[in-house]
């Protein structure tokens, strides 16, 4: 499955070249002029990286991967700015809204390599999260497992008291039974005894 990257940006030359760089990459690009746009993109497409210019009629580069942030927190954020404007990158970064700056003009290999690894930080994040819910889930059925068998177990501790108190009620019986039986071996060699006696 291709990774998908998300640039956004108002100017559509910038747009095309950055859909140029990334022609022979074997990720799937989209690009998008609107800001709001390309939340609703995001809504309807997994996205692992998005890549927003700081500067954007309607809302600008921040608030857009503030709000990419707290809807898709897995999706990789990075900011594309002019060095101008590198306080605001840099606030950006460390209000946690941007995990990589790219400076306008960028240099080909350097944005290559920036994309790379922020698809490879994606792929780990998620798989990271599907492996985290695997074991969630073995976990619970482990405790649903640990409950049944408590509940065997309880089960069977009633049956095996059950048993031992058939078992007591068994040896009292014979006992009483071999009591009897004692009782009358004694009456009838009594009796015995006496009509010999006559």
């Amino acid at each position: 499955m291709q990774n998908t990257i998300l640039f956004i940006d108002d100017e559509p030359s910038v747009l095309e070249a950055l859909e140029w760089t990334f022609a022979d990459e074997p990720y799937r690009c989209i690009t998008c002029q609107d800001p709001f746009h390309a939340l609703e993109i995001m809504s309807e497409t997994d996205v692992a990286v998005v890549v927003s210019d700081q500067r954007m009629p309607g809302m600008n580069g921040a608030d857009f991967l503030a709000e990419v942030k707290s809807r898709w927190p897995e999706t990789e954020r990075i900011m594309m700015t002019a060095y101008q404007e590198l306080d605001i990158a840099l606030m950006a970064i460390n209000m946690g809204r941007v995990s990589n700056l790219i400076y306008k003009p960028w240099e080909e290999a350097e944005l290559r390599r920036v994309i790379r690894t922020a698809v490879e930080d994606y792929t780990l994040r998620v798989s990271m999260k599907q492996q985290s819910a695997v074991l969630t889930g073995r976990n619970e059925a482990l405790q649903r497992n640990n409950q049944s068998l408590a509940k065997m177990l309880r089960h069977v501790e009633k049956m095996a008291s059950l048993d031992n108190l058939v078992l007591q009620l068994t040896v009292n019986e014979k006992k009483f039974h071999d009591k009897s039986i004692s009782e009358e071996a004694i009456f009838d060699h009594f009796t015995m005894l006496t009509k010999t006696s006559n």
